[in-house]
């Protein structure tokens, strides 16, 4: 494939989408996103205007039925939005030819069905395979005792039509990857393009790095940050158990983001131990990295969470399962540690054994900072790459 390539995305929200698109225009491909946001809102995010294709009304009308919680009421209807969205995609990709497509997964089968218009045709898939990922929520529905939200059956037929008929299938994590190979999947079709971030939006300042050191230093609580949606498929429960089991003399907790209707108790409940602060827009979250000393994420099912290269690259050390994705982003004892999923003692463990090692901590915290985070020019890299071989792959088999 020679360059530039003329590169198509295809996303029902945001995702990792509008950050590889910001790349992708950097090395200075033709790059056009077809979403369901306003282009207005894509331009906050490093998009021209000129390269968005909105969806607007079908926006509108996800965000109408999450409030309205239409998923839970109404069995079927994501399948219903999922199909619009893919039906709208479909004939707008087919209205031209691309180098390569990049489309998100349970929104692609319309598409994929239609005549070959790509060179390389690739699916994003965010999570892990969507049958893995059924059955850890079903597991933690079952640990939790309260109903979580899961793909549907028709939904997880769509998705895996959609694995079957991509060149590729992208994924985010080695985690993620390694639960399609054991669905079967052989491994040239499944691809890793770990994710990345937005460096200058989160790195530490010297003086934020310092600051930390000296509250490090000083014997003061150590702050524990999390950060996107407290739910039990972000590890709620285990969070919680977390911050009940440390004394509160020497850790404080606080949690960034929005509380899911399934954790709402919990999140009352453990209101005297853990700080709970609304949703914030991605620009105010870097105040919240800097008032970290440690950043902590027990998720139960992810592909990478896009938490983990923000705090790696706002300089915190990271404690996170391998759900989490987190093994492509930390340096296990250099920039944090890696715990099993759902062992709370191995969290508490430690985070006590931090508390009774500052100077360590200290050490290891300034080192952190030091470390240079993957950025999405490089993901961006990264990509290209995936779509040559999706391309060379498909054209030697047929």
């Amino acid at each position: 494939m020679g360059k530039p390539l003329k590169i198509a995305i295809g996303v029902h929200g945001r995702f990792h989408a509008f950050g590889l698109a910001a790349g992708l225009l950097k090395l200075g491909h033709d790059v056009t996103v077809f979403t369901n946001y306003p282009a207005f809102i894509a331009a906050r995010f490093g998009i021209p205007a000129q390269r968005v294709r909105g969806f607007a009304m079908h926006g509108v009308v996800m965000r109408l039925a999450d409030r309205l919680r239409l998923f839970e009421r109404m069995p079927g209807f994501d399948g219903f939005l999922h199909g619009w969205f893919g039906s709208w995609l479909a004939r707008r990709l087919t209205a031209e030819r691309w180098d390569a497509t990049y489309t998100w997964s349970s929104v692609s089968k319309e598409y994929l069905e239609c005549e070959r218009v790509a060179r390389a045709r690739l699916v994003a898939r965010g999570s892990t395979h969507i049958r893995r990922q059924w059955q850890l929520l079903h597991e933690e529905e079952m640990r939790t005792g309260c109903v979580i939200s899961k793909p549907s059956e028709a939904i997880m037929q769509r998705e895996e039509a959609e694995y079957a008929l991509a060149d590729a299938v992208i994924v985010l994590s080695s985690f993620s990857r390694q639960t399609f190979l054991e669905a079967g999947l052989p491994p040239e079709k499944v691809r890793l393009m770990v994710s990345a971030v937005h460096v200058a939006d989160f790195a530490a300042t010297p003086e934020v790095v310092q600051a930390r050191r000296q509250r490090i230093l000083s014997g003061e609580p150590l702050r524990v940050l999390s950060v996107g949606t407290f739910s039990h498929r972000k590890g709620a429960l285990d969070l919680v158990a977390m911050a009940g089991a440390l004394p509160a003399d020497q850790f404080q907790f606080r949690f960034v983001g929005s509380v899911a209707d399934e954790a709402a108790v919990l999140a009352e409940k453990s209101r005297g131990r853990i700080e709970f602060i609304p949703r914030v827009p991605q620009k105010e979250l870097r105040e919240h990295y800097e008032w970290a000393d440690i950043f902590v994420l027990p998720s139960i099912e992810e592909g990478l969470a896009a938490v983990l290269p923000q705090a790696a690259a706002a300089g915190l050390l990271v404690l996170a399962t391998p759900n989490s994705g987190a093994a492509d982003v930390i340096q296990e004892g250099v920039t944090g540690w890696i715990m099993a999923v759902r062992d709370v003692a191995a969290f508490t463990q430690r985070l006590n054994w931090i508390a009774c090692h500052r100077l360590e901590m200290a050490a290891l915290a300034e080192s952190c900072s030091q470390l240079t985070s993957r950025d999405w020019q490089t993901a961006a890299d990264d990509f290209v790459r995936c779509c040559e071989r999706a391309h060379d792959t498909y054209h030697c088999c047929t």
